[in-house]
């Protein structure tokens, strides 16, 4: 537990967190990580086999990824080469 005060000072919260609730939040970000990691996999695929040339298309296609996953997309670091 831990008192949080607002940027002005008008108003205190109290913030409790539980061990529960931080394994939820855990389990929720992992399935979201391993959703965009499966996303990211077939694009490389349709990459690699040549059915996705154009590199602007390739850009847009990761950043629809991202949009799609907003959760874990700040945990990704991608590139296109």
């Amino acid at each position: 537990m831990k008192l949080a005060s607002t940027p002005g000072g008008e108003e205190t919260y109290v913030l409790c967190r539980t061990a529960a609730r931080k394994e939820k939040e855990q389990a929720i970000r992992s399935r979201f990580s391993t959703q965009m990691e499966t996303a990211l996999k077939k694009l490389q695929k349709r990459v690699a086999e040549e059915r996705l040339k154009d590199r602007h298309k390739i850009e847009r296609q990761i950043g629809r990824i991202q949009a799609r996953h907003p959760q874990v997309a700040d945990l990704y670091e991608m590139e296109v080469q």
